[in-house]
């Protein structure tokens, strides 16, 4: 079901732009994003309900912008002039929406302010360059819980035809990572586990943003910016669980063998794939039941939990019974559950 829209985090995006920087598009050999805006919807990002487009609503009226629909990437499509004179920024405001496979659309769209400001040179007369990320995404994996300090990948931009020596570049997560689970590296661009409590139950992926200046300055201007993702593999860190470790159920005597139900036992694991895929098994509670196996009346299907008949009930024989169902999970992990099954006189008597 579709029930949750896309929301943005953050709603509100600033970057400015040096004058007569070169344009660059979605279909451009060198891309280099203004800005990258990211929304988030909570439905699996597996159906249609959890993917998400992008669009510009307002503040392109002149065609200066264009946008990745998918990757939400903004990028500049003509060149920007700053006006001559002016201490003041050229300024363009952008309304962006995001909008999810069943149409459902964000409550708050995000608001992009980009500002043109003049081409400037650094404190010897360099002119100030433009990094440019190697990759336009990054993908990368980490387990739930990895350890602090665990290394989850490296993201890399360059300087064209300049000394990197002159020009160092730096590196910084701007937007993407609200719980703080990740650090990289301003210098190397390596990204790394800064939290150790990463939880896949609450995250199965992230979407990072992560810019790049370069010069020993750092100017609003000479950013460039990529998307990281980062998918969070699951642990076998939950363990099947009954809603009640114990459970007393009234039963008829007269339950059909062939297709009758006696009850379905039924345990949740909040882990993911084969280690949230859950198998059942039943065994008598007492001694004399199991040391008599054969004449255990009761089985359970390994998968559903239906717990059946093998052979029918009689009141005036045996009137309650206990059993153990058990819920094993695909890491072998596993819980238990004590029924009591009480059985019901049906038979009919007639009194004279």
């Amino acid at each position: 079901a579709n029930d949750n829209i896309p929301i943005f985090y953050p709603r509100e995006y600033k970057v400015s732009v040096g004058e007569n920087v070169l344009p660059s598009s979605a279909s451009s050999s060198q891309i280099n994003p203004l800005v990258i805006v990211a929304a988030t919807d909570l439905d699996s990002p597996r159906s249609p309900f959890g993917q998400i487009e992008y669009e510009i609503k307002s503040g392109n009226e002149k065609n200066y912008f264009d946008i990745d629909r998918k990757s939400g990437e903004i990028f500049l499509l003509k060149p920007l002039s700053a006006i001559p004179g002016s201490s003041s920024h050229t300024q363009y405001k952008l309304t962006v929406t995001a909008t999810d496979g069943g149409g459902r659309e964000s409550k708050e769209a995000a608001m992009v302010l980009i500002s043109v400001v003049p081409q400037q040179s650094d404190s010897i007369g360099h002119m100030i360059p433009t990094p440019i990320f190697l990759q336009r995404q990054f993908n990368f994996q980490v387990i739930e819980n990895v350890a602090q300090g665990a290394i989850v990948g490296t993201v890399r931009a360059k300087i064209d035809n300049d000394d990197e020596d002159d020009q160092p570049i730096s590196y910084s997560i701007y937007s993407g990572d609200p719980d703080g689970y990740f650090t990289i590296d301003p210098r190397h661009g390596t990204i790394s586990v800064k939290s150790s409590s990463i939880d896949r139950e609450k995250h199965s992926f992230l979407l990072l943003n992560v810019q790049a200046y370069a010069g020993r300055y750092p100017g609003p201007y000479r950013y460039a910016h990529t998307q990281i993702n980062i998918t969070i593999l699951d642990e076998n860190d939950n363990v099947p669980m009954f809603p009640s470790p114990t459970l007393k159920i009234s039963v008829p005597e007269n339950i059909p063998i062939d297709n009758g139900t006696v009850f379905v036992a039924y345990a949740i694991d909040y882990d993911s794939d084969n280690f949230g895929r859950i198998r059942y098994q039943l065994y008598p509670a007492t001694n004399h039941d199991s040391d008599d196996r054969e004449r255990f009346p009761f089985i359970i299907e390994e998968r559903t939990g239906h717990v059946r008949l093998r052979r029918s009930l009689d009141y005036e024989t045996r009137n309650e019974y206990q059993i153990r169902v058990v819920a094993i999970d695909g890491g072998q992990l596993s819980s238990e559950m004590l029924v009591h099954i009480f059985i019901q006189d049906v038979s009919i008597r007639q009194y004279v």
